[in-house]
């Protein structure tokens, strides 16, 4: 897996843009279980996956969008250690690595592609955790299950890649903003437009809208259901799954 996401042009290794496709290996491995398969981000990052050993049809999960994200970034260090310290300046300091929100080399609007193979006569019913920050594209995209002894195609669009953090924030009802208190304004740094929120009367596929770390206001895409205080809210990095061509292994 490349650890450090770039774009190739004219042969010269360039800073990666928004919409460019991540240029991650071509690996091929094999997911060995006569079971349910929850695949991690790991095997998402590395390659196609091979599904092997199944008597039945059986259901696999992909993982969370963090998980993805943190595999796609391997173990490329942090632009900016704490302090803003330049590394060698101090080469005998131990560093604790970070992964800060506005740092993260793969950015919105990068993709990438992976492939299932059902290697058996048997169906997989792909599905997504719930409140993790993944789902599948609507239609006409959104045929992702794998045929008996076929493969499918799949494209990873990443529309956010900021690190799970969880806030408790103030709402009201019918009202799209949440306030955080000035004792948690440090964590809204990590909040940044394009994740999914996830909370108490928080609606499905609620996105952040913006952010204004002055005010400590998160504005969400769609309004909440409820007024309430104090009440944790996880946001997510977020990543939509479209179901490409498929066919006969």
């Amino acid at each position: 897996m490349l650890k450090a996401p770039m774009s190739m042009v004219g042969g010269l290794e360039t800073q990666f843009w928004p919409g460019d496709i991540l240029n991650l290996s071509e690996n091929v491995q094999t997911a060995a279980l006569d079971a349910a398969y929850t695949y991690s981000g790991k095997e998402i990052a590395d390659g196609d996956i091979f599904r092997t050993l199944m008597s039945a049809g059986r259901t696999d999960i992909m993982p969370s969008a963090d998980d993805i994200i943190a595999a796609l970034m391997g173990n490329l260090n942090a632009v900016s250690p704490p302090n803003n310290e330049l590394y060698g300046l101090q080469p005998n300091r131990s560093v604790t690595l970070a992964w800060p929100a506005n740092v993260s080399p793969i950015q919105p609007g990068s993709s990438f592609r992976r492939m299932i193979v059902a290697t058996t006569a048997f169906a997989l019913t792909m599905s997504v955790p719930a409140s993790k920050g993944i789902s599948f594209a609507a239609a006409p995209y959104d045929q992702v299950d794998v045929a008996a002894s076929s493969w499918r195609e799949y494209l990873f669009k990443i529309l956010n890649s900021s690190p799970t953090t969880v806030i408790p924030v103030s709402q009201t009802n019918a009202t799209k903003p949440l306030t955080v208190s000035a004792s948690n304004l440090e964590a809204i740094r990590n909040i940044t437009p394009g994740m999914s929120a996830y909370g108490t009367n928080i609606a499905a596929s609620t996105k952040v809208a913006a952010v204004n770390q002055d005010t400590g206001v998160i504005t969400l895409d769609t309004n909440v259901t409820a007024t309430l205080s104090n009440n944790a809210v996880t946001f997510t990095p977020t990543i939509v799954i479209y179901g490409l061509r498929s066919g006969l292994k």
